[in-house]
């Protein structure tokens, strides 16, 4: 049940990033698996960088010192079916025909600005579940313009 009546359940983290950060619950991901690097299973709470910003915070729910920041994959609408098996399909809880939203972690290295399409993040909205992939190849480009 939802409506202005359902009180909205958010969590109070402390970040050596933002400070303190009270974070609604429909924001907060489970990733029972981890992120390559960090075992699992963790929390992670998406966070906007600012309202007009592609860019995205994912900031550990236990960890304060651990945040990476995090921007939309635009994929071939062909490429997405084959991203994940049956089995990776049934953890993160997508049902048949539901598309996950793909994320690309982002790093600056020597001034450079760079987006990890080796290993994306898979994230089912309505579930609130996660993983993140590790590719042979790296995910193609987008020819569409957003």
């Amino acid at each position: 049940m939802t409506g202005p009546d359902v009180p909205v359940r958010t969590h109070t983290l402390n970040t050596t990033r933002f400070g303190s950060l009270t974070v609604e619950d429909n924001l907060v991901f489970s990733f029972p698996n981890g992120l390559v690097g960090f075992a699992g299973p963790r929390q992670f709470a998406l966070i906007p960088h600012s309202p007009e910003s592609p860019f995205l915070w994912l900031q550990d729910m236990n960890d304060g010192s651990l945040a990476f920041p995090v921007t939309a994959l635009d994929v071939p609408d062909d490429t997405e079916p084959s991203l994940l098996n049956r089995d990776e399909r049934a953890e993160l809880e997508l049902e048949k025909d539901e598309r996950p939203r793909l994320l690309g972690i982002v790093s600056i290295h020597a001034g450079q600005i760079r987006l990890n399409r080796l290993g994306p993040i898979v994230l089912n909205i309505r579930a609130r579940k996660g993983r993140q992939l590790v590719l042979d190849l790296p995910l193609p480009l987008s020819e569409q313009v957003t």
